[in-house]
């Protein structure tokens, strides 16, 4: 769990404590067997799906960095801050991608591979010195068991220490399909969820759903938020047919 600092029945003071020592201890720095390791065709966890990436990015975990894909920025970008960065696009979503990185490393390097950039992107790519390679990627190269870089079709070697794949977010609909709950696509490619409206509900009478099954990138704090407010939704639904039902039955009793 990230992003989520969870302390119950102490002082605001000891909270605070307790949210500084991870800092204090070094927290962040990345070892062996910590942040999103990958073993052989593994895809990332929660409903995320790696887009269409060269041979050895994906599903081989140590040619990426070193076993982790750092795919999403506020989850990995700390351990690989300050590090040669190459982003491989995979959609237009992957722009967005490398201004995040854009902010951990000076050394970044964009892969276009295949994908449109207009005079707009290119001048502000350029803006914030990252590179563009438009050279499609043949194959991630390993040394030792650490990321070395890639190889470009045309034969060039281009070292990197770390790629960031960006990633298809997907709702997770396993054992849901009989309800039948409308889904819907995001744009360019982002992914697909399910579709709700206030407070979680659903074109589907009595059904509710929270968190990043219909807000994707919603992490624990959002989610947990909002399956907080579906269910006093639901609760407030159940309270008033409590109510209606205790009027029926009194006026049913005094008629």
């Amino acid at each position: 769990m990230r992003n989520v600092l969870v302390v119950e029945a102490v002082g605001r003071g000891v909270g605070a404590l307790f949210g500084a020592l991870p800092v204090l201890r070094g927290a962040g720095r990345q070892e062996a067997g910590e942040v999103c390791e990958l073993d052989d065709g593994e895809q990332p966890a929660g409903g995320e799906q790696f887009a269409d990436a060269p041979e050895g990015a994906v599903g081989v975990g140590h040619v990426v960095h070193r076993g982790r894909g750092p795919h999403r920025p506020y989850c990995h970008g700390w351990e690989v801050r300050d590090k040669s960065i190459g982003i491989l696009a995979t959609s237009p979503a992957s722009i967005h991608h490398a201004w995040l990185f854009r902010q951990l490393a000076d050394d970044l390097i964009y892969f276009t591979r295949s994908t449109e950039l207009d005079a707009e992107t290119r001048a502000r790519f350029a803006a914030r010195n990252i590179r563009i390679i438009e050279t499609d990627v043949k194959e991630v190269v390993s040394e030792e068991g650490a990321l070395a870089g890639v190889r470009l079709t045309d034969g060039t070697f281009v070292g990197r220490r770390v790629l960031a794949v960006a990633t298809q977010m997907q709702a997770r609909t396993e054992g849901l399909e009989g309800l039948k709950l409308p889904m819907e696509d995001l744009p360019d490619n982002m992914g697909r969820r399910f579709a709700s409206s206030m407070a979680g509900t659903t074109e589907v009478a009595g059904v509710w759903v929270a968190g990043n099954a219909t807000d994707l990138t919603a992490q624990v704090g959002a989610s947990a938020a909002a399956g907080a407010l579906a269910g006093s939704h639901i609760n407030a639904l159940l309270a008033t047919a409590d109510t209606d039902a205790a009027l029926a039955a009194g006026q049913k009793t005094t008629g």
